[in-house]
């Protein structure tokens, strides 16, 4: 988990940016201040969900694995077959005419055939099967297989493996979308806190710019020491030094987030802020028994999923091996009949069963196979077993987080409080000759560092908490709805 100093990222103040005046950066259009117009985090999860590139880039890929599932499927399209025999010379005349119908069944190895069959003039001895009636020959029958490829055959196995394939490419998208939503949660919370910030840091400079002019008053009245303004001057400049960096952490966070925040077109876009907009309370839930918690995030969690399925390609890879080490045996039955003038002992229906057979005599790819298949599933496992672990030690962890940052924040606002309080009541000495101003400025510097100090907290807490989010699979924290992500 990753967090942000912000004491880091807000370095002194160089002389150029002293020199800018306030106001020169981004600025919201004050049409559009009212909270009805300020971007709410849902906003921006909605948004990641429906334009962000990843996740339209994972979504052809589940388009594709859906056409290929699509294609496995065509290995049970009925089929149509024919041919036609014509002797352009010799003793015999005979032509033939033969069309056949076949369907596969994804069950017990089955398929069905109906046909029809026509031929005229004199035929070899040999070729006696390929005479019919003036009318022709129909054949209607059902195959099925007794022993190998009656539970799993290749053609099963290629649509079983490519619906787990897509099953897998839909739980990868929605590990993405966790991630992806997590970091979009904690841009909007450091976004949302900059810019608070920023109307703290504001609030000080205009104390420290409208004393400027009652300390001016002071020193040209003779009544104050005219290094009073000097020091206040500073004063002045190094808030408005904090005011210029505050606002360039609220445009670049602004610029970050309009990674996840964009248009219906797709294309980036700026939030809006406006005073009182806050993220969205805590929701952890009962955390009380951690069994519960663990085992919802066991059947949800997506990497887990992807794994069991990863061992239920493993386990068709077994069934297909095990299934080639077995004989054949398939029996058909069919039922044939002629129609129309002819040979009198053609014209008979015949109701015809037949049983063929095939039995291997090694068996050494198959079950090499198979056991390699089994090795791979106990190592996938272990590798469940461990998955669990870690999500166990995640989640305590990340519930300790929560737990001391939101301490940390009750701190951070109490030790905010007593500044200010402190910071008061020197400015009230202050107005009555019995403080300075050297005094009186470090109060406010340390309000300054009291606030800085309080977004820290606050903002490491909505980090804590994405985190526990996420871990958790609390979905619905992060605007996602239940179920598989299409």
């Amino acid at each position: 988990m990753m967090f942000i100093n912000l004491k880091k990222i807000l370095p002194a103040p160089s002389l150029l940016l002293l020199l800018l005046p306030i106001g020169t950066f981004a600025q919201v259009d004050d049409s559009n201040n009212s909270l009805a117009a300020a971007t709410q985090i849902y906003e921006v999860f909605d948004s990641v969900q429906m334009h962000y590139p990843l996740i339209m880039a994972a979504r052809a890929e589940i388009r594709a694995k859906d056409s290929m599932l699509q294609a496995a499927q065509g290995a049970f399209d009925p089929v149509i077959e024919g041919s036609y025999k014509n002797r352009l010379s010799g003793f015999y005349d005979g032509n033939s005419l033969d069309t056949m119908y076949k369907k596969r069944f994804p069950s017990f190895g089955a398929s069905i055939f109906g046909g029809y069959s026509r031929s005229n003039g004199s035929f070899p001895t040999y070729e006696n099967d390929l005479a019919t009636t003036s009318d022709g020959e129909t054949k209607i029958g059902v195959s099925v297989s007794l022993w190998r490829d009656r539970n799993i055959d290749e053609f099963r196995y290629g649509t079983a493996r490519a619906e787990v394939d897509v099953l897998r490419e839909r739980y990868n998208l929605q590990r993405d979308v966790i991630g992806i939503l997590q970091d979009a949660y904690i841009t909007y919370a450091q976004w949302l806190q900059a810019e608070h910030l920023l109307g703290d840091y504001s609030e000080l400079l205009e104390i420290a710019q409208n004393r400027a002019i009652a300390v001016q008053r002071s020193v040209e009245s003779g009544n104050a020491a005219e290094i009073l303004g000097v020091d206040n001057e500073l004063a002045v400049l190094q808030r408005r030094g904090l005011v210029v960096d505050a606002q360039r952490l609220v445009d670049a966070s602004a610029y970050k987030l309009s990674v996840y925040l964009r248009n219906a077109d797709g294309s980036p876009k700026l939030p809006v802020f406006f005073e009182g907009l806050e993220m969205p309370p805590e929701n952890i839930g009962d955390t009380s028994n951690m069994d519960s918690i663990l085992d919802r995030v066991v059947e949800l969690d997506p990497v887990i999923a992807s794994t069991r399925l990863a061992r239920q390609q493993e386990q068709l890879d077994v069934l297909l091996a095990e299934n080639q080490a077995k004989p054949r045996v398939d029996l058909r039955f069919y039922n044939s009949k002629d129609f129309g003038s002819g040979i009198t002992a053609l014209r008979a229906g015949e109701n015809v069963a037949d049983i063929s057979f095939s039995i291997p005599l090694a068996t050494n790819a198959a079950r090499g196979k198979a056991s390699a298949a089994r090795a791979r599933m106990t190592g996938i496992d272990f590798r469940i077993r461990q998955f669990i672990n870690q999500t166990r030690a995640e989640l305590e962890i990340a519930l300790i987080n929560v737990d001391a940052t939101r301490e940390m924040k009750d701190i951070a606002e109490l030790e905010l409080d007593a500044a200010r309080q402190l910071a008061d009541a020197e400015a009230r000495r202050f107005e009555t000759g019995l403080s300075d101003f050297f005094q009186l400025n470090l109060r406010e510097q340390a309000v300054a560092q009291a606030e800085l100090k309080r977004w820290q907290a606050d903002f490491d807490h909505q980090v804590a908490l994405a985190n526990y989010y996420g871990v958790s699979m609390n979905l619905e924290s992060l605007g996602i709805e239940t179920g598989m992500p299409e």
